[in-house]
């Protein structure tokens, strides 16, 4: 499983490629849910960047899961995956705004997008036990994989990392002009 978790990390950038050109290809436009999806892809694209100022280029790496540190700090206190769940929403925010075989293709790629992140996890959690034993196995069963749990969490994962814009847009560069030529490509198709 773990060899398979780190093929998958290493090709995460070709799984939403699918997605995007079906979006981009049958996308017809619905007033309700094109407003909803551009609620998803800007809230998912906030949380993103909000968790890329403090984990930074960490996230972009391309040969496996790497750490200088443990990132426990922002987002990562309330989720352990805050960039997967981002992503989530903002690929389901352009399923919902296409409005491409509303609702399946929606409940499909969260579906679909949360088995290959599951996939991937399995990798970088096995590399963070390795790196950091017991603080990152406590981490792991106070800390939720998908679904924040918005309390007060121990004061060992507080973090000392704080939120740097700079190191957000050094970080998201690509992902944002990826996401933005997805979008224009659906706007194109449904305004041209």
């Amino acid at each position: 499983m773990i060899k398979l978790s780190c093929l998958f990390f290493r090709f995460r950038f070709i799984f939403p490629l699918p997605l995007y050109a079906l979006c981009i290809i049958y996308a017809s436009y619905d007033k309700t849910n094109f407003y909803a999806g551009i609620l998803l892809i800007l809230s998912g694209m906030a949380l993103r960047f909000y968790a890329a100022g403090f984990i930074g280029v960490l996230s972009r790496s391309l040969s496996g899961p790497s750490a200088d540190q443990l990132v426990t700090s922002g987002p990562y206190r309330q989720v352990r995956n805050p960039l997967y769940l981002s992503n989530i929403l903002i690929y389901s925010g352009f399923t919902v705004l296409s409005n491409v075989f509303f609702p399946y293709f929606a409940v499909f790629t969260v579906l679909y997008f949360t088995g290959v992140y599951a996939v991937m996890i399995v990798s970088e959690e096995d590399f963070l036990k390795n790196k950091y034993g017991d603080v990152y196995q406590r981490y792991l069963t106070e800390t939720p994989a998908w679904i924040p749990r918005f309390q007060k969490s121990s004061s060992v994962f507080n973090g000392d990392i704080q939120f740097d814009v700079r190191r957000a847009l050094r970080s998201e560069r690509s992902t944002w002009s990826t996401f933005i030529a997805a979008l224009t490509g659906i706007l194109a198709r449904l305004f041209a």
